[in-house]
């Protein structure tokens, strides 16, 4: 072969692995990812660690982000299930302050990502919202405060911060949907371990 078909060849094969590691889904990786919160409660008629009786729908809302697939609230649902009574999960297309059922609010606060094909770090900040009478609006307050609701009720505010250290061969498409998968999970498990005790 002559020098400019294996120039082509190699600029050929350079662009294929390119798009490779940025489009498709695939990773042979070693990942630590860990998730740190400061979340308060706030219960009225209910004693402190009694859940709050069980509910059957839940509205939720969770700000779309851009690094994450519109399967990100599809996994935080799947996840919210573990919640005891839950049947329905109702997702809303705009945070709101006030809810006919209990209501789940997420918001993404801070996203940092670094990808490279061989790691991946990524520190994360969400801040949460709950209310089993439906009204959020104490989010809004700085410093945040709860006003009284109906009895029996319960709500949670806080942040959770998510931090991932991942290591190993892997597309960006596959290191975006780890986080997706890391931060549903550890945002779930915040929420229900929260509502029981």
């Amino acid at each position: 072969m002559n020098k400019w078909l294996w120039i082509l060849v190699v600029i050929i094969l350079l662009g294929a692995l390119t798009a490779a590691f940025l489009f498709m889904d695939f990773q042979a990786v070693n990942s630590n990812t860990a998730a740190d919160s400061q979340v308060s409660s706030f219960r009225i008629g209910l004693e402190q660690g009694e859940p709050p009786d069980p509910f059957p729908t839940l509205a939720l809302y969770s700000q779309k982000e851009s690094i994450f697939q519109e399967t990100f609230g599809q996994s935080l649902e799947s996840k919210l299930y573990s919640i005891p009574g839950l049947n329905q999960v109702e997702i809303l297309s705009e945070a709101v302050d006030q809810a006919d059922n209990p209501m789940f609010i997420l918001e993404f606060e801070k996203i940092e990502i670094t990808w490279t094909p061989i790691y991946g770090r990524a520190l994360i900040e969400i801040a949460i919202a709950f209310a089993t009478d439906g009204d959020v609006s104490f989010r809004h307050r700085t410093p945040v405060h709860f006003d009284d609701g109906d009895s029996p009720s319960m709500k949670i505010n806080g942040d959770i911060q998510i931090q991932d250290e991942t290591r190993g061969l892997m597309s960006r498409v596959a290191y975006h949907k780890h986080l997706e998968e890391s931060v549903s999970k550890a945002v779930a498990d915040i929420l229900v371990a929260q509502l029981s005790h």
